[in-house]
């Protein structure tokens, strides 16, 4: 549970410490670092088990590596964009977000966590216009 908490926070610390800009070449191009395949994540995520109170994990290191990148990356959303909303995964727990990107995954598994990430936005965005 100790190392979802210093992931988030070092995610957030990293994401407020960057002056708001947007790193694109011409094209719309940009570089993912740190990027986890959906093989790779769909494997941390199968070694991992949901705590007693439903709030916490029990899973390898690469679970709370791709826990943290996953934070990180809504983290750098909702600061870079003004939907209306604090955070584009409201109303989801973090059980119900990694699953839902669980499950892109299973259907996409040639495919990174940046495009799960990408394919979790787009419902989310679609979820709040239709709500």
């Amino acid at each position: 549970m100790t190392r979802y908490f210093v992931s988030v926070l070092c995610a957030l610390m990293i994401v407020g410490a960057t002056p708001p800009s947007h790193a694109r070449d011409a094209d719309g191009n940009y570089i993912v670092l740190g990027n986890i395949s959906c093989r790779e994540y769909l494997r941390a995520y199968g070694k991992t088990t949901t705590t007693l109170d439903g709030h916490g994990y029990d899973g390898p290191h690469e679970f709370w590596e791709a826990a943290g990148w996953i934070n990180g990356y809504i983290s750098g959303y909702n600061a870079q964009t003004a939907n209306g909303q604090k955070n584009i995964a409201a109303g989801l727990s973090h059980n119900e977000m990694r699953r839902w990107i669980a499950s892109w995954c299973r259907k996409n598994r040639p495919k990174d966590l940046d495009d799960a990430m990408a394919a979790f936005i787009a419902s989310r965005d679609e979820h709040v216009r239709s709500g």
